[in-house]
């Protein structure tokens, strides 16, 4: 009864120390008494006061020995922040029955490694909203836990003037039938700025409520909350995982959102007409880009995109298909002796069309490592005077004739396409100088 008595005490005394204290030598000096203390023993824990210094948005490193861990202890005031490895992994730091947080950052590889630990309100929540950097067809998906009130917040500050439009996606049952949940989820944007605020239940637009359009200034910053209210069933903040996208619209005639122009094409295609009317301050349009664009004696210039900006004023606009365009090809008359020397850019051709008075044989001919195709325009036959070969691993190389030789009837149209020879490591063809000579030999 003593022996018993004394154990009992011992392990009162045992329970009540701290679990790190756990791990001593144990005095086995009584062999009466057989009693395992291993399960007893737990990791050490490292008080988050120490890392975490500064409140919620505060950063530690730790660095964890091959195929360990490093465990940490913390009271009840981080309950609800996250921790987030490396800009990865997101831990939601909950309460324990005992009050306290826990936290266990492992390292399963097999050398020592260096997290970075960001302690802060979880991603999405009103105190750490997700930044948008860019609204250009922004889409995200949500992941709503049940009971949720709060919803999921975002930040976006607009690059400039112009309209910002949310679209809350469709919803779909097993059947692939959309659901109709437009008037139980909900965007709500606030201008932290102007402090107006909008809701889709309340301001939304087209699609059934499921748009919301959104004015900005340039600075302005919003805040988005996306939320699911209630399910078909009638339960509110139910489960559920949703989609939205977003798009921020820049002003019509800026730079990055011009305004197209509805042109008037002549019956053959190659040229066209408009009137426009430019408003003070000017404005970027699009054409064709590869077109020729003039206003009366004036050329205006395109971009690659056929992007152009007209200052204020009103203009007679002709946009025509330059010579040499596939649409509009040079017309050789006499291609017997002909000579033609030209300039291409990166990745451009230029065309020629040649009508046959007789029966014979073209010869054509050209340099600095052009490519020639001719297509006849009755028999739809074609030549090339480079072909494409390849070595036993199927890699391409240019195999190129001295001259290209076409047989010809009267009658027959021919098509000339001259273009640089592809680059097999870029598929881009090079900017050249060429000289292109044709003869004809009657049959």
């Amino acid at each position: 009864m003593k022996r018993l008595i004394s154990w009992l005490l011992a392990l009162t005394m045992i329970m009540s120390l701290p679990l790190s204290a756990l791990a001593v030598e144990i005095d086995d000096s009584n062999p009466d008494v057989d009693v395992d203390f291993g399960d007893l023993v737990g990791p050490t824990y490292i008080d988050l006061d120490t890392v975490v210094t500064m409140g919620p948005g505060s950063t530690f490193e730790v660095t964890v020995p091959a195929g360990e861990a490093v465990y940490y202890k913390g009271g009840a005031r981080y309950a609800g922040l996250a921790a987030v490895i490396d800009g990865e992994t997101e831990i939601l730091l909950t309460r324990a029955d005992d009050g306290f947080v826990y936290l266990t950052i492992a390292n399963e590889t097999e050398e020592a490694k260096t997290y970075t630990v960001v302690v802060n309100y979880p991603l999405g929540s009103m105190d750490n909203p997700k930044v948008i950097e860019e609204m250009a067809w922004y889409s995200d998906e949500v992941a709503q836990a049940a009971g949720d009130r709060d919803g999921f917040f975002y930040t976006y500050t607009a690059p400039a003037d112009g309209t910002v439009t949310l679209y809350f996606d469709a919803v779909y049952d097993d059947n692939g039938d959309a659901i109709d949940f437009g008037e139980q989820r909900n965007i709500t944007v606030t201008n932290n700025n102007t402090y107006v605020q909008y809701s889709l239940l309340q301001d939304g637009v087209d699609n059934n409520g499921l748009e919301l359009q959104v004015p900005v200034a340039a600075g302005n910053q919003l805040i988005i909350n996306t939320a699911w209210a209630k399910d078909a069933d009638g339960n509110m903040y139910p489960e559920a995982t949703y989609s939205w996208t977003g798009n921020f619209a820049y002003p019509a005639g800026s730079d990055k959102n011009p305004i197209a122009i509805e042109w008037a094409w002549s019956d053959d295609g190659l040229t066209a007409t408009a009137s426009v009317e430019v408003p003070e301050g000017g404005a970027y349009y699009t054409g064709n880009a590869g077109m020729i664009l003039t206003a009366g004696d004036n050329a205006i210039e395109m971009d690659a995109t056929g992007k152009f900006f007209l200052a204020a004023g009103d203009y007679e606009l002709v946009m025509s298909t330059p010579v040499g365009a596939f649409e509009n090809p040079e017309v050789i008359e006499n291609i017997d002796g002909y000579t033609d020397s030209n300039s291409l850019a990166e990745n451009e051709a230029y065309y020629y069309i040649w009508t046959a008075t007789e029966d014979g044989t073209v010869t054509l001919n050209i340099t600095n490592g052009a490519n020639i195709t001719v297509n006849n325009q009755n028999t739809y036959a074609q030549s090339t005077l480079a072909e494409v070969d390849y070595d036993e691993n199927y890699n391409p190389s240019w195999s190129v004739a001295q001259n290209l030789t076409v047989e010809v009837k009267a009658g027959e149209t021919l098509k000339i396409e001259v273009v640089g020879l592809t680059n097999f490591e870029t598929y881009t063809t090079p900017a050249i100088d060429y000289t292109l000579t044709g003869s004809f030999e009657a049959a």
